[in-house]
């Protein structure tokens, strides 16, 4: 899914602008890319579908599938109108003029759907792989104390003693943060 409508399509942005060839060999390796990425984006939504079809998934239960589904459709729409547009039958110059930019925009829009889409297929593919969040049990510093001086009781007095007098120094400095000095 990668491969189309970001590899090939973003190859396809820069193939335009960066070749040094002539304007018209320029369009064709823009369109031919282009067909190629929407190839490539439309061979990868129908074998999700049938994935989903064959494991007994449901089709289009999150953001990721809906929100690549508007970046397909909008990428074959796009293509379809550069094509009837700029090159078979094609708009008067006039017209080509005129729509060039809006043509531009709408394409670079697309694109950074198109990598949304996938930001948005990375994040739930990590969400699917994270297990469990892992429990630590709670301890205690009594608890601490009796297994680190298990053997040993006149240890444990002491620290059970020191672990007592460092929770009431918390407690006093906490107390003493917490009051306001009269002025």
């Amino acid at each position: 899914m990668v491969l189309g409508p970001i590899v090939l399509a973003g190859e396809a942005i820069l193939s335009y602008r960066s070749l040094p060839l002539a304007r018209d060999a320029r369009k064709k390796v823009h369109l031919a890319l282009h067909a190629a990425g929407l190839a490539a984006g439309v061979l990868g939504v129908y074998a999700v579908f049938k994935f989903h079809v064959e494991s007994g998934i449901p089709n289009l239960y999150s953001l990721h599938s809906w929100v690549g589904i508007a970046a397909i459709t909008l990428y074959g729409l796009q293509w379809t109108a550069g094509f009837l547009t700029y090159f078979f039958p094609g708009a008067s110059p006039a017209t080509s003029r005129r729509t060039l930019p809006w043509h531009a925009v709408f394409g670079l829009l697309i694109f950074v759907l198109a990598v949304c889409t996938a930001q948005l297929g990375f994040l739930q593919k990590l969400t699917f792989m994270q297990g469990q969040p892992l429990r630590l049990p709670k301890v205690r510093c009594r608890g601490a104390a009796r297994q680190l001086h298990r053997r040993h009781r006149a240890p444990l007095r002491r620290r059970r003693r020191a672990c007592h007098r460092q929770h009431r120094r918390d407690q006093v400095q906490h107390h003493y943060v917490s009051v306001k000095l009269p002025s």
